[in-house]
């Protein structure tokens, strides 16, 4: 759970290294680029080898955890509703989505109990979070497409530009 901050860190470091070897040595930008970069190298190695990593990434699953227990009390609360819906969304979407978190999570312990996979096993795990993702933010977009077109026109009508002078 800590390889995205290691790695971060590790690009930033790699970074702040350049600019201080590249700027005049003893200058301010050298000095500050070069203490920055002595941060992230110090960042990089505690999420390689903290003894602290284990109970991080037991906290991490702790969020997504939490945001299933709020989807199923949304996707009750919507259920005992009149029209079944909490915000303008279905029940059924919410308990969807939390059934989904838990899977993540799920799937979070079983990588902190048997370790990360290699191979097939990895990219198949990688590429449901992120087609998921992708799948929300599409359905984002098209549920909300109308409106948001809408609200472009009234935007662009609103300002003169030279197709509409009379703005």
């Amino acid at each position: 759970m800590l390889l995205p901050i290691h790695i971060a860190a590790g690009g930033l470091a790699l970074v702040l290294g350049a600019v201080a070897l590249m700027v005049k040595k003893g200058g301010t930008i050298h000095r500050r680029s070069g203490l920055l970069f002595v941060y992230a190298m110090l960042i990089m190695g505690v999420s390689a080898v903290s003894p602290w990593t284990r109970r991080i990434n037991v906290a991490a699953v702790t969020v997504p955890v939490a945001l299933t227990l709020l989807g199923i009390m949304a996707g009750v609360k919507a259920h005992n509703s009149p029209r079944g819906v909490l915000n303008g969304v279905p029940f059924v979407m919410h308990f969807f989505i939390a059934t989904v978190r838990l899977l993540a999570a799920a799937g979070d312990v079983r990588i902190m109990r048997i370790g990360v996979p290699r191979g097939g096993p990895r990219l198949a795990r990688h590429l449901w979070r992120m087609c998921f993702a992708l799948f929300i933010a599409a359905g984002s977009f098209f549920s909300v497409r109308r409106s948001a077109r809408d609200s472009w026109h009234v935007c662009s009508n609103a300002t003169p530009s030279p197709t509409n002078p009379a703005a």
